[in-house]
C-alpha cells in the first residue's frame, strides 16, 4: 500500500511539474517574421526595397529584440538598416523594418530568411532565434537549401521580357475581343441598318387611307 502512495504521488507529482512547464510555455512570447521584397526581378542600378515585419503572436511580451538580415554580401544599401534592436514587444504588436538597396551586377542573387533573436524577461541571459519566409519559394527551388532568389536582370534584359508579355497581353486582348465582341458587333451593325430601312419607308397618306378599294367601289354600283 506504502508503495502504491508513494507511486501516485510520484506520477501527481510529474503530471503538475509537466502542466507548469507548459503553462509557462504557453505564456511565453512568441515573434513571426514576415519577410516582402519589391519584385521577384530587380533591375541593374536601380532601387530594390525589402519590408521585414515582426509580429508577437505570444501571450508575453518578447525582450532585446536583435533583428538582422545582412545576408546579402552584394547589395548595396540606399537608405534604411539591415539591423535593428527593440527594446520591448509586446503580445500582439509589431515592428517594422524596411530598407533600400541596388545591385550593381546582373545575375542570380540569394535572398536568406531574416534571423530575429530574443529574450522572454528583460535580464535573461537566455535567447531564441527565429528565423523569416523564404521569399519566392514557389518560384525558385533550391535544393538542400532555405533562401530564394530574385533575378537582377540589366534595363534592356528587363525591357525585353516585360515588352514580350505587353505584346502576348495585347495579342490576347485583340483575339478576345474578335472571338466575344465580334458576333455582337457584327449584329449591332445589321440592326441599325434594318431599322434605317424602315424609317426610309414612306408613311401612307390620309388620303390614301380614305381611298375606297375596287372592292369598294364595284359594290356601290
Amino acid at each position: 500500500m506504502k508503495f502504491a502512495a508513494v507511486l501516485v504521488l510520484l506520477v501527481a507529482a510529474l503530471a503538475f511539474a509537466r502542466a507548469e512547464e507548459a503553462a509557462e510555455k504557453e505564456a511565453d512570447a512568441f515573434l513571426l517574421v514576415d519577410k516582402k521584397v519589391s519584385s521577384i526581378e530587380a533591375v541593374v542600378n536601380t532601387n530594390y526595397t525589402v519590408d521585414i515585419t515582426v509580429s508577437n503572436i505570444g501571450s508575453s511580451p518578447a525582450f532585446a529584440i536583435e533583428i538582422n538580415d545582412d545576408r546579402q554580401a552584394s547589395a548595396k544599401v540606399l537608405s534604411g538598416s539591415r539591423a535593428s534592436k527593440v527594446e520591448k514587444l509586446g503580445a500582439g504588436e509589431t515592428s517594422t523594418l524596411s530598407y533600400t538597396v541596388t545591385y550593381a551586377e546582373r545575375g542570380d542573387v540569394d535572398v536568406h530568411p531574416t534571423a530575429v533573436s530574443y529574450a522572454n524577461a528583460p535580464d535573461s541571459s537566455e535567447r531564441r532565434t527565429v528565423y523569416g519566409n523564404r521569399v519566392f519559394e514557389e518560384d525558385y527551388e533550391v535544393a538542400n537549401e532555405f533562401k530564394g532568389v530574385v533575378q537582377v536582370l540589366s534595363q534592356s534584359e528587363f525591357d525585353k521580357r516585360h515588352t514580350k508579355k505587353m505584346k502576348e497581353w495585347s495579342m490576347f486582348i485583340f483575339l478576345t475581343f474578335i472571338l466575344v465582341g465580334g458576333p455582337g458587333v457584327i449584329y449591332q451593325l445589321q440592326k441599325n441598318r434594318i431599322d434605317e430601312l424602315v424609317s426610309k419607308k414612306p408613311a401612307q397618306s390620309e388620303t390614301e387611307k380614305k381611298k375606297p378599294t375596287r372592292s369598294n367601289s364595284n359594290s356601290s354600283k
